[in-house]
């Protein structure tokens, strides 16, 4: 009886609950922290995307960047949802990762004339570095091996080896229709050919696709002085002025030729005047 006696406690001493629950308890904490920590994080960054600091607003991107989908709620929202430039990087975030929603709204920023300028170039500086990464070194090896076989020199068709030229850039912008490289290096071939007008509209997609592009510039002031319209060329250079004040001699020369052509223009135009006014 004794025995027993000992033995029955022994037997009905159940397994303690209570370590269990608090291991339960601490894979269900750890599972929700798992959760929701991700959230979190991307919440802070993004909060950081609308910030003036060059340094910040690129380690939140880049660290957004590492958090890849888990991060894509949270870009939504901050580009549905956000104010000024952090709605900006959001969408170009979710550009970069293949978000057609994120150019789309890189592009209507981009074309809001009633935006805030500098929110319109920063939506535009996205886009074409967006462009440029998807062209890739690929679209520049091209371009680079088209314009060193037009460097090297007629054979003996020049007018057959221009066209080639032509073709080989009509394809490389139908691959890639929003590098602006590809757009002025065809421009500029055309206008070579005496396709004035179609040089300035390469001029002017070069201009949409990067906003403030220097060689369409320089590119719609050439087509503009040979359409005979020197005040529409010399305005063209002045926008490029007040974005890149230095020039090199030939822009000078180039300049100092259209202010000389926009007086002569000016005189006949006067001359013209008197000409047929009454005499009194």
């Amino acid at each position: 009886m004794e025995a027993s006696a000992r033995i029955e406690p022994a037997e009905g001493r159940g397994i303690d609950a209570g370590p269990m629950l608090l291991a339960g308890g601490l894979f269900l904490l750890l599972g929700l922290t798992w959760l929701f920590l991700p959230q979190a994080v991307c919440r802070y960054y993004i909060s950081r995307l609308g910030g003036s600091a060059p340094a910040a607003v690129a380690t939140a991107e880049d660290a957004l960047r590492k958090l890849g989908a888990s991060a894509r709620g949270a870009l939504m929202r901050g580009m549905e949802e956000g104010t000024g430039a952090a709605r900006v990087r959001c969408a170009a975030l979710l550009a970069e990762a293949g978000d057609g929603g994120g150019e789309r709204e890189l592009r209507r920023i981009a074309a809001d004339r009633s935006a805030d300028r500098a929110l319109r170039l920063l939506a535009h500086s996205r886009l074409v570095a967006i462009w440029k990464m998807r062209a890739g070194p690929g679209a520049a090896a091209r371009l680079d091996a088209v314009r060193n076989r037009a460097a090297a020199g007629p054979g003996a068709d020049p007018s057959g080896d221009a066209r080639r030229v032509l073709g080989e850039l009509d394809a490389l912008v139908e691959d890639y229709p929003a590098y602006a490289e590809a757009l002025v290096a065809r421009g500029e071939m055309k206008l070579a050919l005496g396709l004035v007008r179609e040089a300035a509209d390469d001029a002017y997609l070069a201009l949409n696709a990067e906003e403030g592009h220097e060689g369409a510039l320089v590119l719609l002031a050439k087509a503009y002085q040979l359409l005979g319209l020197p005040d529409l060329a010399r305005r063209a250079l002045e926008e490029l002025d007040a974005r890149r004040p230095a020039t090199d001699a030939v822009l000078e020369r180039f300049r100092l030729e259209l202010e000389r052509a926009a007086r002569e223009d000016a005189d006949t135009r006067r001359r013209i005047r008197r000409l047929g006014a009454p005499v009194v």
